[in-house]
């Protein structure tokens, strides 16, 4: 969708392309809940791309319009009550994984950290970080298949 609208990095800044993702992440998010039974396993969310509109914006009139512009949708406030009885995981960049696609913003990778701890607390979404220490392909399967395996397991991590 991003590059089929001719969006690249020299337009993430822009609202109307992170509303975009949005709404084709929620999309795809609703498509797959219908299904029976429904679990949805998603290396984003809705929260993903109002990060990086806030991480672009210019001051904080325009943060505070962007942030309007995302969290009074009746679909994004629907996605925030579904994920509030999810499991979230807030994976902490690993810089030697990183790649550039020509879309996403590379640099400022801490600040991205911070927004997505900040806008998860102020949403009340709980959420596990897995940090850098753990690296291992495997053991992140592990640890992850653990939790969801384990309510109690999610409920002991959650920050």
């Amino acid at each position: 969708m991003v590059k089929e609208k001719g969006y690249s990095r020299d337009t993430v800044n822009l609202l109307q392309m992170q509303l975009d993702i949005m709404e084709a992440h929620l999309a795809e998010e609703e498509r797959s809940a219908a299904c029976s039974p429904p679990f949805v396993l998603c290396d984003r969310s809705a929260i993903d791309p109002l990060v990086y509109t806030l991480l672009t914006a210019s001051d904080g009139e325009d943060w505070n319009r962007r942030k309007w512009s995302f969290t009074s949708s009746e679909r994004f406030q629907r996605a925030i009550r579904e994920y509030k009885n999810s499991v979230v995981l807030l994976l902490e960049p690993v810089q030697e994984w990183l790649v550039d696609d020509g879309v996403r913003l590379t640099e400022n990778q801490e600040r991205c950290l911070e927004l997505f701890q900040l806008l998860l607390k102020e949403l009340e979404i709980p959420y596990v970080r897995i940090g850098t220490e753990m690296t291992n392909l495997e053991e992140r399967i592990d640890f992850v298949l653990r939790l969801i395996g384990s309510r109690r397991g999610v409920l002991d991590c959650i920050n």
